[in-house]
């Protein structure tokens, strides 16, 4: 039997790249930034509304509306001066119009000397 088709939600939807970022080994103290690209696979504009991770990340993305079809780009500054040597993993929340509207993208960081 052929496979089905997609199924396309009404709506806005958000697809990442990627369902989590590697930073690999960071010496601590360094600032190492990373992009996460995401598409907007939906039917309607897509807002990312808000994205928080921790303390330790600053973080920027693409405002205003994403049409369908297009695609934005969450910038991630990964700041490992405050951190303990070892691994660390963080979790971005990232809050868009979509149903569901929070959406979780893991950051794994090992901070070295």
């Amino acid at each position: 039997a052929a496979p089905a088709p997609p199924v396309i939600k009404e709506g806005p939807q958000i697809t990442f790249a990627k369902k989590e970022v590697n930073f690999g080994k960071v010496h601590k103290g360094a600032k190492p930034t990373r992009e996460l690209l995401f598409t907007n696979t939906g039917t309607q504009d897509l807002i990312v509304e808000i994205v928080s991770g921790c303390d330790c990340t600053t973080l920027d993305w693409t405002k205003g509306p994403i049409k369908p079809g297009q695609g934005g780009k969450i910038t991630i500054i990964y700041n490992s001066a405050e951190k303990k040597t070892g691994k660390d993993d963080v979790t971005l929340d990232i809050v868009t119009n979509t149903d569901p509207n929070i959406h979780q993208i893991k950051l794994k960081i090992e901070v070295i000397k």
